[in-house]
This record gives structure tokens, C-alpha cells and sequence, in this order.
């Protein structure tokens, strides 16, 4: 997908082949298998009143993917909240310069559920900067509209003190347009917020009923034949313990991404591809992307004429400040205004650094320069 926006082109057959087809090899079924309870619960003794625990484990992660499918539909609706409050924003900007008024200061309420939303939906460096220019952008054009309409309304046959009885109305109007955005998007925050705490707490109780359930099935060794204490349950795994904690995760895992994170990809990918010609044979982006620099793959964003020196006489100060300056151009490329398409490219190059880290989990190996191919220079 990375190399669909660094050519700005693709051979849509294939490509929409690939959108069509998803995840091949793994179905839910298959996916749920892996941590099913028959697996291990054989182990359990007689003692151990496996099915009414495995009931409220069932019961658990179920409220657990609940509250995932809930949080994850609110998104959206929370980053429209936050586009309406930045426009509500600037067109009462424009009215406080048209009226030299000054506006009361925003709630602490507010700003705390706005701090808490860009921290906790906008993780990501890029992703933040890319939503903190849309944000900006629906506050300009809000801002700009209401000055430029003021500007070429020209001159009426209402004397000076009528027309400014007109801006100080319309200024109230849109001081209330930004009460109800503020008020909204504060409901819908703390909302999400409830959720999110909610969550982390039952994930800690999943985590600690599971660890219940495994040491009285499959304790760790222990020496001498005393039985576990209730706390001792959860003290050293075995091995066979950590098989099912690591099969149980990433089968919730597999179930979340083929459940929801594959198909709204995948129909996100089609939704901003089909315009450009996905279903014609070729698909063409109208530009190219640059590809996001890394440190290693020097040959990639060094300009020709320093990259024979690398090594050489190129001093470490310049070799850095052109990979800033290449950091700079990456980043340039993605805040256009409205840009859906530089959004789609943001999320397609975080996925392809999340693949990177799992190949590479567990390397220790410094980042080097590398060695290019004998083609580039």
C-alpha cells in the first residue's frame, strides 16, 4: 500500500483484487478456536469449578468487546464535535474583531475533556499533527467566511449604529452555536472517557480471573505438595499458564482485527480509491507521496549530489540536518487542507511501521546506516 502512494499509481485490478479478498488464510472461526477452553481446561481438576469461572470469563471479555465497538464508533463522532467547536471557534473570532469584543474564557471543563480526547484518540506524532491542521483549517474558514461577508456586504442605506446592532446579534448567535459545540462535544467526551477507564479496569480483571483460573489448572511447579494459597495463584506462571495467556491474546486479537479493523479498512481504502480510478484497470493519485524517512536508508532522502561522500568527507551535522530537512518535507506533504487522500497515506505508513515492529520484535540491533542497492547510487 506504501508503494501505491510513493508511484502516486497502482494496477487497480490487483489492488482492488487484494481490497476485495481482505485476510486470507484466517476466519473468525479459526481465530476463536485458538484459545478455546477444551484446549487446556482437561488439565482442571475435579475440585475446580472450571465452568461457572469460565462463564464469567466469557462474560467478561464480552463486555470487554462491547465497550471496544462503542468507543470505536464514537470516534468519528467525536472528531466531527471537535471540527464543529474549531468552526464555531473562528466564526465567533471573526465577530469579536468586527465587534472589539471580547469573549469570556473557555470552562476548565472544556479545555480538561479536550486535553484528555487529542491525547487519548491521537496518539500517534503524525496523526496529531495531521488532525491539529484539519482542526485549524475548519477554524480559518469559518473565520475568514464571516470577515469576507462583512467586507463585501458594501455599503447599506442602515446608518453605522444599525449595522453594528446586526454584528453584535449575529455575534450572540454564534456565541451560542460555540455553547452548544462546547456542551455537546463535552458530553460525548466524558462519555468516551467513562468507557475508556471502564475499560482498562475490566482488562485488569480479565487478566486476574484468567491468572485465577490457570493456577488452580496449571500451577506453576512448586516444591514440597502443600496446595496453592488464593494469593499464591497468582504469583510465578507455568509454561503451560503462559501458552494459554498468549494464545488467549492474540485471539482476541485476530477476532478485533477480522471483526472490525479489516473490514472499515478495507472499505475506507476502497471509498477513497474508487474516484481515482480503482475499478479502470489503472489507478492514478494525480501526485506522489514521499516516502517517510528513516535513518538508515540514507540513499532514500540524501540529496544525489551528497550521497557519494557518505562515509567520506560528509560531516554527521550535515548528514543531520538533511534528515531534517527531509523529516520537514515528509511532514509538509500530509497537512493539506481537507486532505483525505494525505490521511489515508498517514494511517498506511503507521500500519506498515506496526508490521515492521512485529517482524523485528525482539531485535536488539542498533539503527546503522545501511548499504543501498547497487542500482540507487
Amino acid at each position: 500500500l506504501i508503494t501505491v502512494f510513493t508511484r502516486g499509481r497502482a494496477d487497480s485490478v490487483a489492488l482492488a483484487e487484494l481490497l476485495d479478498n481482505g485476510v486470507q488464510g484466517v476466519d473468525a472461526a479459526s481465530a476463536a478456536r485458538l484459545a478455546h477452553p477444551d484446549t487446556w481446561t482437561s488439565e482442571c481438576g475435579s475440585d475446580v469449578p472450571v465452568k461457572p469461572l469460565l462463564l464469567v470469563f466469557d462474560k467478561l471479555r464480552e463486555r470487554l468487546g462491547d465497550i471496544d465497538v462503542a468507543m470505536a464508533a464514537m470516534a468519528p463522532t467525536l472528531f466531527s464535535l471537535r471540527t464543529e467547536l474549531a468552526a464555531a471557534d473562528g466564526e465567533l473570532e471573526a465577530f469579536e474583531e468586527l465587534t472589539e469584543w471580547k469573549r469570556p474564557m473557555q470552562s476548565t471543563g472544556t479545555m480538561e475533556i479536550l486535553q484528555y480526547l487529542d491525547s487519548a484518540l491521537w496518539k500517534e506524532p503524525v496523526l496529531r499533527t495531521k488532525v491539529a491542521h484539519e482542526l485549524a483549517h475548519a477554524l480559518r474558514s469559518a473565520r475568514d467566511g464571516v470577515s469576507s461577508e462583512a467586507r463585501g456586504s458594501g455599503p447599506t442605506v442602515q446608518s453605522a449604529q444599525a449595522e453594528m446592532a446586526t454584528l453584535k446579534s449575529r455575534r450572540q448567535d454564534a456565541q451560542k452555536r460555540l455553547g452548544r459545540a462546547e456542551e455537546d462535544l463535552l458530553h460525548a467526551g466524558r462519555e468516551y472517557k467513562t468507557l475508556a477507564e471502564e475499560r482498562e479496569l475490566l482488562r485488569e480483571k480479565i487478566k486476574n480471573h484468567l491468572n485465577s483460573i490457570l493456577g488452580q489448572c496449571l500451577p506453576a511447579s512448586v516444591r514440597g505438595s502443600a496446595p496453592l494459597s488464593r494469593y499464591q495463584r497468582f504469583g510465578p506462571s507455568s509454561a503451560g499458564g503462559d501458552a494459554v495467556r498468549t494464545t488467549t491474546e492474540v485471539s482476541d486479537l485476530l477476532l478485533r482485527s477480522l471483526r472490525g479493523t479489516v473490514p472499515e479498512l478495507t472499505a475506507l481504502l476502497q471509498a477513497e480509491f474508487e474516484p481515482l480510478g480503482l475499478s479502470r484497470g489503472e489507478m492514478s493519485l494525480g501526485r506522489v507521496f514521499r516516502k517517510k524517512p528513516q535513518w538508515g536508508r540514507w540513499w532514500e532522502w540524501l540529496p544525489p549530489g551528497q550521497r557519494a561522500n557518505v562515509g567520506r568527507t560528509a560531516g554527521f551535522d550535515d548528514f543531520e540536518q538533511h534528515f531534517k530537512s527531509a523529516q520537514r518535507a515528509y511532514e509538509k506533504q500530509l497537512v493539506g487542507e481537507a486532505d483525505r487522500l494525505a490521511a489515508v497515506h498517514v494511517m498506511s505508513t503507521r500500519w506498515a511501521e506496526i508490521a515492521s515492529e512485529w517482524t523485528s520484535a525482539g531485535d536488539d540491533h542498533p539503527v546503522v546506516l545501511g548499504l543501498p542497492p547497487a542500482t540507487t547510487v
